[in-house]
């Protein structure tokens, strides 16, 4: 049995405006409760006009499980606007603290093909 096969399918997409709320929940989840998230205090839904603006030319993704539960998002976004990093990005990924194979699950948003 290879890797993928071990993994179960979770349908992925690009982030867009249907997922303001998820987004945002889960993200406030980890700026409240861990220190993965770098404000003191959760954003408003309005927040995720940056994220929009943040990944704008850059490949996202959002993924839920088979039932529809909203697992968790990842996108790349510029890493440094000095032209010597011009081929580089940053990685933001948020999964589902209660997720399933939280690992497997961020290799298949990481890695999708699909995510552009």
């Amino acid at each position: 049995m290879t890797y993928d096969e071990q993994i179960p399918e979770y349908p992925l997409w690009p982030i867009g405006t249907a997922d303001r709320t998820a987004v945002i929940d889960l993200f406030n989840y980890y700026v409240e409760n861990t220190f993965a998230a770098y404000p003191e205090q959760g954003v408003p839904y309005e927040f995720f006009e940056i994220f929009l603006a943040t990944c704008r030319d850059y490949p996202s993704v959002a993924v839920e499980d088979a039932d529809g539960r909203f697992l968790g998002f990842g996108m790349l976004r510029l890493h440094n606007p000095i032209p010597a990093f011009a081929h580089t990005a940053e990685i933001t990924c948020f999964i589902d603290p209660g997720g399933f194979r939280k690992t497997a699950l961020f290799s298949k948003v990481l890695y999708s093909p699909g995510s552009t």
